[in-house]
């Protein structure tokens, strides 16, 4: 159960050694999905889909559980979570995108300018690059849905190579030029966060 803990659920972190799991028993898997919808009960359609869409892969079971949450196709009430819409398959990747995009417009830019930075980046940089006054809202939002971990200091770091990918792909073209611009003036104006 270890891997429905939001600090991994998403994966390893960036660089970390990889070490193959054998796969989950189906007890496991539908244990880990309860743990994931913070201890209520999965119907049989909704242990169903996610076995058919993840498998016994825990990040993959965390993703979809997240996306389903986010896109109100799990109806919570009483102990029990039961599937009330089912959105199309998708693969590891398009799920990762999936999952950036639900983030919303405000979270999604944060993100990805983080993104932009590295696997690690700082609070005041991104906010200064977005020139955005809702920005310093969204890193709460970004927390809950898994796609970063706070380093202290208002530092984060990405939660998957998978998310950082996913985010790098959908900037591109002009508008990744312009961001990639204002991320490199405020580092001229943001002192790092050691010195504060």
């Amino acid at each position: 159960l270890g891997f429905a803990l939001p600090s991994i659920s998403e994966g390893p972190p960036l660089g970390a050694a990889v070490h193959t799991l054998p796969e989950l028993a189906e007890e496991s898997v539908q244990a880990v999905i309860r743990e994931l919808l913070g201890g209520q009960s999965p119907s049989a359609p909704l242990i169903e889909l996610l076995a058919r869409r993840a498998g016994s892969s825990p990040p993959l079971l965390a993703d979809w559980v997240q996306l389903l949450l986010e896109r109100g196709c799990v109806r919570q009430e009483q102990g029990s979570a039961s599937l009330i819409a089912t959105p199309p398959g998708l693969t590891p990747s398009q799920l990762a995108a999936a999952r950036v995009e639900a983030l919303g417009l405000v979270a999604r830019r944060v993100f990805e300018a983080g993104c932009l930075l590295g696997e690690s980046f700082e609070a005041p940089t991104v906010e200064a690059a977005l020139e955005d006054p809702r920005a310093a809202a969204a890193w709460s939002r970004l927390e809950r849905s898994g796609l970063i971990k706070a380093l202290g200091g208002r530092r984060y770091q990405v939660t998957s190579e998978r998310y950082l990918t996913a985010a790098l792909q959908r900037s591109s073209g002009p508008a990744r030029a312009a961001l990639h611009h204002s991320l490199a003036r405020p580092r001229d104006r943001v002192r790092p966060l050691a010195q504060h």
